[in-house]
């Protein structure tokens, strides 16, 4: 004590600092904040996060993450607790898990939204998800934080373990039979979207009773109603994706699978290309010999791959080094686009985007840039100035912003009323129903999207470098834009207002035709049908007609 004095004000400030530091480590509350007190636990026998508030009582309460938020449903319990449910929170107007990562927590006062304070030390650890996903709830000087933590994504680090059962699980599984069974994977796990969710329904009825898994990401996403959850990673994932009698992909298989006699697999794919896929990269040759053997090897396993057009039929056998079988029926999860906008589901749609009635809506999907995928929400749209985007449209357009899903779904570059961050929206197609424009740069949506007819902008600054130093191209995209190709930031918000007031493709009338003939001339609303028609009779087992289905 005496040393301390001894060295005046700069020694007290230094052991007070110290002490500071020492509470937040504890996890002991700042006095100088402001919030909604509240004491908070974890429920491990339910599930559940009880939170009590002894301030005034929330309307509502968020789970925010960058800028990106969720807000709860809670239960009320009594007149001072209400309980949240940690794997099943509502949005867009439907069930998701919560995305592994940090969450604030946030509750709506008179005075606006504010962080939920601990009164105690807080420390907590729950399962979710089939014990797939991990919730810790931790009390902060800033806060309550609710971290959500993928343990598979442990065993995908674990390489031993990872090792042992590429090696085992799928040869002690191909001593059985294969099964009457089908597997769904969607980008890893990620989705429940695209080609693989739009065949669902039509191979269900023609092999009814089939036993259906879907492949999920804990923390991403939940399997569809009515089917199993295939953990990816896991032990069981191994086994069942060794003796399914279909599987059905949109992205490569794992290294590991090795299709077995009696085993039908479908490679969908994600998109019809503009940017060198495979083996056509430009920077293909920097990539190696492993990088080669092992899209062969992927490729080799596959016995149909999905053609949407005469284009991928021209571009991926070569891409691939794939010499099987192609069908060439358009895209299933194109079909909704073909049949035309159905009113209610377009409202349904608006209503869980929370899309003010009157409001046209924008939509921005940008790809990815190689190279700068790892680099968060910023390298997605470093070229678009959203916040000055938004403002130049004015109050009645909602802009959705959609990142290419390597690309961080919650790291949106700017926060603005007319902006909504849908990265994490669990189908695409839904985005398009509901959007009057699309703006884009080199991304497979411009194909998707022309299915509608409804106007495109493609933003596109670093055109020169993308095209010459990147991925390189299939065919010159200033050539067949079926729309304008802007640069500035100007030139983009006229083309989009311009695109609005129009309605439709306006001067490009003649390019969208052109490229709807090239691209969707395929695309008659029946592709998913012809699809599963062409899977069943590549299969095994025994089918019924749809016509007697029904």
């Amino acid at each position: 004590m005496a040393r301390i004095t001894s060295l005046g004000r700069r020694a007290a400030r230094i052991v007070s600092l110290r002490r500071s530091a020492a509470k937040a480590r504890r996890g002991e509350p700042d006095p100088s904040a402001s919030g909604p007190w509240a004491r908070a636990h974890l429920d491990g026998g339910s599930g559940l996060l009880s939170i009590v508030l002894e301030s005034t009582e929330p309307t509502q309460v968020r789970l925010r993450q960058s800028v990106a938020s969720l807000t709860a449903q809670l239960d009320r319990v009594d007149a001072r607790t209400h309980r949240l449910t940690l794997g099943a929170i509502e949005r867009y107007g439907t069930i998701t898990p919560l995305r592994t990562g940090i969450w604030r927590l946030e509750a709506f006062t008179p005075q606006g939204w504010f962080p939920v304070l601990a009164s105690e030390p807080t420390k907590g650890s729950v399962s979710d998800n089939a014990g797939a996903v991990n919730y810790r709830l931790y009390s902060t000087p800033a806060g309550l934080e609710l971290h959500s933590i993928s343990k598979q994504r442990f065993d995908q680090r674990w390489e031993p373990v990872q090792k042992y059962r590429a090696a085992r699980l799928p040869r002690k599984a191909s001593t059985r039979p294969v099964e009457r069974s089908v597997v769904y994977e969607c980008f890893w796990g990620q989705q429940v979207s695209g080609n693989p969710r739009a065949l669902i329904k039509p191979i269900r009825t023609r092999l009814p009773g089939i036993v259906e898994y879907w492949v999920i990401d804990p923390g991403s996403t939940y399997a569809p109603e009515g089917m199993s959850p295939l953990v990816r990673w896991s032990a069981e994932w191994y086994s069942v994706l060794a003796s399914a009698g279909l599987v059905v992909s949109n992205a490569a298989l794992p290294s590991h699978f090795q299709r077995r006699s009696g085993q039908t697999v479908l490679q969908t794919w994600h998109g019809t290309p503009l940017k060198r896929l495979g083996l056509d990269m430009l920077t293909f040759e920097h990539m190696g010999a492993s990088y080669t053997e092992n899209l062969r090897t992927r490729s080799a396993q596959w016995s149909l791959l999905l053609a949407p057009n005469e284009h991928c039929s021209e571009v991926y056998p070569g891409a691939f080094d794939y010499d099987g079988q192609l069908l060439e029926v358009g895209s299933p999860r194109n079909d909704v686009l073909a049949s035309g906008p159905d009113p209610d589901t377009v409202q349904r749609i608006r209503s869980g985007l929370s899309i003010p009635e009157g409001h046209r809506v924008v939509l921005i999907a940008p790809t990815f840039r190689d190279g700068a995928h790892q680099s968060g929400g910023a390298a997605a749209v470093g070229h678009i100035a959203l916040d000055r985007l938004c403002r130049a449209l004015g109050d009645q357009v909602t802009v959705l912003f959609r990142a290419h899903n390597w690309i961080s779904a919650t790291d949106a570059p700017v926060e603005h009323p007319n902006l909504l961050n849908v990265s994490d929206y669990p189908d695409i197609a839904d985005l398009y129903q509901v959007a009057d424009l699309l703006v884009t740069d080199y991304s497979s949506v411009m194909f998707d999207f022309a299915v509608t007819g409804r106007p495109m902008v493609f933003h596109t600054p670093d055109l020169e470098h993308y095209r010459d130093e990147l991925r390189g191209w299939y065919f010159d995209l200033q050539a067949v834009a079926p729309g304008p190709i802007t640069r500035t930031a100007d030139e983009l918000s006229a083309a989009i207002a311009h695109g609005l007031a129009v309605g439709a493709p306006g001067e490009y009338a003649e390019r969208y035709e052109a490229f709807v003939q090239r691209f969707n001339a395929w695309e008659r609303g029946d592709a998913s049908q012809r699809v599963a028609d062409a899977l069943v009779k590549a299969s095994v087992f025994d089918a019924v007609s749809p016509k007697d289905s029904l």
